[in-house]
């Protein structure tokens, strides 16, 4: 059972918000207030009113401001990585488009070597020990 307050607040942050969404909010109480952080925008720490709060009001609430940098960092990071992806993918996707596209070849399969038997490796160790 959600209380009023937290509905409120919850629905203020949502029309805030550029994006309507109805994500997961984490949410913790000071003497100054609530901060709250979206779990899908970790490091961003926003008051009842929707405004950014310092990373020291973030951590007086309760917040490990540290874990949630990295977790940021991490996301920024793998948002990078899909923008390359993506710009490869649109460029091949042109080149197949005017026709001159041609599928680089396949890597040549590595051989690897077969795992040890072991109840061999058992039976060598028990010897090497007699």
């Amino acid at each position: 059972m959600i209380d009023s307050d937290t509905q409120r607040l919850k629905q203020s942050f949502t029309q805030a918000s550029p994006i309507n969404r109805d994500l997961g909010v984490i949410e913790a109480i000071t003497h100054a207030g609530r901060v709250i952080m979206y779990v899908d925008r970790p490091g961003e720490y926003l008051d009842e009113h929707g405004r950014p709060v310092s990373d020291q009001q973030a951590r007086m609430a309760g917040f490990d401001v540290d874990a949630d940098q990295l977790k940021r960092r991490k996301l920024e990071r793998m948002a990078q990585a899909h923008m390359k992806i993506d710009a490869l993918w649109e460029a091949e996707r042109e080149a197949i488009r005017r026709g001159d596209y041609t599928a680089p070849p396949a890597a040549p399969l590595q051989q690897t070597e077969p795992l040890p038997d072991p109840d061999k490796e058992f039976s060598r160790n028990l010897a090497a020990a007699s």
